[in-house]
């Protein structure tokens, strides 16, 4: 929505097909879960680099809109910066409820069909049974285990499709992809107590001066993940049983799998919300090729990483994984530059 400042069609889609690869805090905590189980001594570093890869990822996606589908010039972007005032109260409120009102009514929609969905699959069982949220005998979860083999070149084994499951609840919330591989990569078996809504609250009113605390402007983009050498105090943190970061070393063979799964994370299709909002600005046919190139994205990004760091185990395996994902490269560049050549066609006979 912050594009809506851009005069041209063309520079808000440009702007809005790069944003998605700029990490936000949803994504963090799984970075950090990664970082403690596979690099307790680097994980500040791996995940800047994360952040860094999300940065070119974005930038090398506007460069090929640009040169393809969305050819042309900027304009200069000139804007005059009038006195700031302090709003009022009243004014503030009004304006919130009519934002908020237009992104429910309108985002709003598509955010609660496909989390009603993933929410149904989630809970009902095989044998047809609820209550069966973030186990294995979910319809999600054998749907996950039929799906893993794709995900085989970028390090993902047929027996560690609960990471599978972590990338299709991923596509609900990003923040509920750590909540579901603790659910199935651990065995605690602990019985949950009765929820209490006050509880909840009271916690959460609780908990405000201490995250005004945490806040600090010398972490402007968020990449302070904290001391990772202590597992134990890294669960605590995380809210997840400390025999995680064990289960993930034994079902991820390297730490080169586990890091092609953090990019993959990282590229991969926007959270339903997001793209309820690329839905309402600019309809559903950009939104779906938003969901494509994204996906298509991490998955060539994840498996090309894979793969090249992984060429000396398998290098026939390997070299044929490459040759394929540059192929397909230039493919999807021959058929984008095809497109922009018919939409500048379309565009000259309208005028």
């Amino acid at each position: 929505m912050a594009t809506r400042t851009l005069d041209q069609e063309r520079e808000r889609k440009l702007a809005a097909s790069m944003a998605p690869f700029m990490s936000c805090g949803a994504r963090l905590p799984v970075y950090a879960l990664f970082a403690a189980a596979f690099f307790p001594e680097s994980g500040q570093n791996v995940v800047f680099a994360l952040y860094i890869l999300g940065i070119v990822a974005a930038v090398f996606t506007g460069l090929v809109l640009k040169h393809t589908i969305y050819p042309g010039s900027s304009d200069s972007l000139v804007m005059e910066m009038p006195d700031y005032e302090l709003p009022t109260f009243q004014n503030v409120m009004i304006k919130t409820w009519q934002k908020l009102k237009r992104f429910v009514l309108g985002a709003g929609k598509t955010i609660v069909l496909v989390v009603t969905i993933l929410s149904f699959l989630n809970s009902v069982g095989t044998d047809g049974s609820f209550g069966n949220e973030d186990s294995e005998n979910s319809v999600l979860s054998k749907a996950a285990q039929v799906v893993t083999p794709v995900f085989a070149p970028m390090g993902v084994q047929q027996d560690n499709w609960p990471a599978t499951v972590g990338i299709i609840t991923g596509i609900f919330a990003k923040e509920a992809v750590v909540g579901t591989l603790n659910s199935l990569y651990t065995s605690s078996e602990g019985e949950e107590g009765e929820y209490d809504l006050f509880a909840s609250l009271q916690e959460a009113v609780e908990s405000i001066p201490a995250n005004l605390a945490d806040l600090s402007y010398s972490d402007p983009l968020g990449v302070d993940v904290g001391d990772l050498s202590d597992s134990s105090a890294v669960a605590e943190d995380q809210e997840v049983d400390s025999s995680i970061f064990g289960n993930l070393k034994g079902y991820f063979v390297t730490s080169n799998a586990a890091f092609a799964y953090l990019i993959f994370i990282l590229l991969y299709t926007p959270c339903v919300a997001a793209m309820g909002a690329y839905v309402k600005e600019f309809g559903q046919k950009y939104a779906r090729f938003i969901a494509v190139w994204t996906m298509g994205l991490a998955y060539g990004g994840a498996t090309l990483y894979y793969q090249v760091t992984h060429f000396a185990l398998h290098p026939m395996t390997s070299a044929v994984w490459i040759a394929a994902i540059l192929a397909i490269c230039a493919i999807v560049w021959k058929l984008l530059k095809s497109q922009g050549k018919k939409q500048a066609e379309l565009e000259i006979q309208v005028v």
